[in-house]
């Protein structure tokens, strides 16, 4: 399987099981006061779908290096960048 090729399962299938996760994210009551209020916010509903960015850049790049005479790997090298 190529790199490619699980990047796109990947995208086919975590990408909406997260979003459908987030749609509804419920917050916990939240209460406070002060001198002059007391307040408490109740039945509160985040659509998280919506914190999801629009765009992710992922990039990987990979060194190898071989010893072709004694055919042995003598260095490896993954770097992963993910932007957001």
């Amino acid at each position: 399987m190529s790199l490619g090729t699980a990047f796109a399962q990947l995208k086919a299938v975590l990408i909406p099981v997260i979003s459908r996760n987030l749609e509804r994210v419920p917050i916990p009551r939240l209460a406070g006061s002060n001198q002059k209020y007391d307040i408490a916010l109740e039945n509160l509903v985040l659509n998280g779908s919506a914190l999801i960015p629009a765009t992710i850049d992922l990039k990987l790049k990979s060194k190898v290096e071989m010893d072709m005479s004694k055919l042995s790997r003598n260095a490896q090298r993954t770097i992963v960048s993910l932007e957001v």
